[in-house]
């Protein structure tokens, strides 16, 4: 008869650290799913994750400083640095969805591959496109590996007022007259 109550207080015992665990892992999954949603809240908010390249921010500076017709113009030896103009383009279709206006401001785009001396040449792609395009125009060189003296041969100036510092973009901004 003993042996049987002890049984009995060894199964109580169990079911007791039994109804325990399942009370701790419950409390533990609603920790977890409550630190998943706040992680991934702070993430779309831009408040706990800063991008690497802010396309959406270089786009409003864009807006905000060019009225006249715009050339944004990139060179490129790597994938990250094609992945980064295509960025701005989708980002200007993204805005030119939400407002929803037909005369959106669209800059046109213009990327080459990065050679080995940053010399403008007369052949080169933005050489051709500088010399054949109407005035004015304003040449916003996006991570451009050209020398600036050879910008102003085609009576591009560089904009003197400081621009904002955008994370993942080294810009500049050339009035072409």
């Amino acid at each position: 008869m003993g042996s049987r109550k002890i049984k009995e207080e060894g199964a109580t015992k169990k079911d007791l650290i039994l109804a325990n665990l399942k009370l701790i892992n419950k409390r533990v999954v609603v920790v977890v799913l409550l630190m998943g949603l706040c992680g991934g809240l702070t993430v779309i908010s831009n408040y706990g994750y800063q991008k690497s390249r802010r396309a959406d921010l270089l786009v409003e500076a864009i807006k905000t400083q060019s009225k006249i017709p715009s050339l944004i113009a990139t060179t490129y030896q790597t994938h990250a640095e094609i992945r980064a103009l295509i960025a701005l383009g989708l980002e200007f279709k993204r805005q030119e969805e939400k407002i929803n206006i037909s005369s959106f401001f669209q800059p046109q785009f213009l990327l080459m591959k990065r050679q080995q001396e940053q010399r403008l040449t007369s052949d080169s792609a933005l050489a051709k496109f500088l010399s054949q395009t109407p005035r004015p125009l304003d040449l916003w060189a996006v991570n451009l590996k050209v020398e600036g003296r050879d910008l102003e041969t085609f009576d591009c100036r560089k904009y003197s007022s400081p621009l904002p510092k955008i994370n993942g973009y080294r810009y500049k901004l050339y009035h072409c007259r």
